[in-house]
């Protein structure tokens, strides 16, 4: 159970990370089991509210005893034993009903605070939105757009998309992750020139494509048959690492002092395990980079005093 999207660096206090006060906060609805008739609708509140419908359908069903005994203490001259097997069989789903809310209340509180921090998101998109559009030259367009962050309505307002194509791509996004660039989302989905042209204005430069933008003679890349060039880990410098997307100066100079000290990295997994990299890191490396040689140079001598490893 996640307390919120994404959450690996919050705290999670209770269910959440919004804190007991807040959670007690959103549990009012236990005061219907005060009622003693009206302990079935804690979980139709629940149900419907992050819109898990089977609570609402439990709920219902244990609503039953406690509407046919309302319904007989209101006729009247209903025959004791009747009363009493009614009110016996409200009592069992009674305390049912309060196991049932009881432990389904986590994962309400969960859905209840992701739907919060959605709609929290969403109102520092569209501030920042406001705030760029405010403080850029006339006739500049806002690149703030991420294709990976875009609904479907946004994504069917862009130019030369529309609604098929928007839930084409939603479709592509679920099934395969997220695009790596602009230019990984208008390959996948088979873009023309003209559209990906009206499409580079409004988005967030790639940093896939400035990856790529470093000089043709840099010896630390190879050039693939297909006419790609892919970046050889094992030669590249610190400043030639800092350029690919995800790497920061000082990973670049730890990648760099690992691989001095302990030998070649021998694939890309044992790269990104040698740098605690998180996994979405290396998804962005991948299509840039590559570990095939075991040498630290494209001369293919080996370092000296390097350590000798054993294959």
């Amino acid at each position: 159970m996640s307390a919120r999207r994404g959450g690996e660096d919050t705290e999670v206090r209770g269910y959440t990370t919004r804190g007991a006060t807040w959670e007690w906060w959103q549990s009012w609805f236990l005061v219907f089991f005060l009622t003693g008739f009206l302990y079935w609708l804690p979980l139709v509140y629940m149900g419907l509210r992050v819109l898990e419908f089977r609570w609402v359908i439990y709920g219902l069903f244990y609503a039953g005893p406690a509407v046919l005994l309302s319904l007989a203490l209101m006729n009247g001259g209903v025959e004791p034993l009747v009363l009493k097997h009614l009110w016996q069989a409200a009592g069992g789903f009674f305390l049912m009903a309060g196991i049932h809310t009881l432990r389904a209340r986590g994962e309400f509180l969960v859905g209840v605070s992701e739907q919060l921090y959605e709609r929290e998101e969403q109102r520092e998109r569209e501030r920042a939105m406001g705030k760029t559009d405010r403080t850029l030259p006339p006739g500049q367009p806002a690149r703030l757009l991420n294709v990976n962050r875009l609904s479907e309505i946004e994504l069917a307002m862009l130019p030369g998309l529309g609604p098929e194509r928007a839930q084409q791509a939603l479709r592509m996004r679920a099934a395969m992750g997220d695009f790596l660039s602009l230019a990984d989302f208008a390959a996948k989905m088979q873009l023309s020139k003209e559209t990906r042209h009206r499409l580079e204005p409004l988005f967030e430069p790639d940093s896939g494509a400035m990856a790529l933008a470093l000089a043709k003679d840099e010896p630390a890349y190879r050039t693939m048959p297909d006419g790609s060039r892919v970046l050889e880990l094992n030669w590249a410098s610190v400043e030639t690492l800092a350029q690919l997307p995800g790497v920061s100066p000082e990973l670049a100079q730890r990648a760099v002092s690992l691989r001095d000290a302990d030998g070649p990295f021998k694939s890309m997994e044992d790269f990104r395990f040698r740098l605690a990299l998180p996994m979405d890191t290396l998804v962005r490396l991948a299509p840039f980079a590559q570990c095939n040689s075991m040498s630290l140079g494209p001369a293919g001598a080996a370092k000296p005093g390097g350590r000798i490893v054993d294959v």
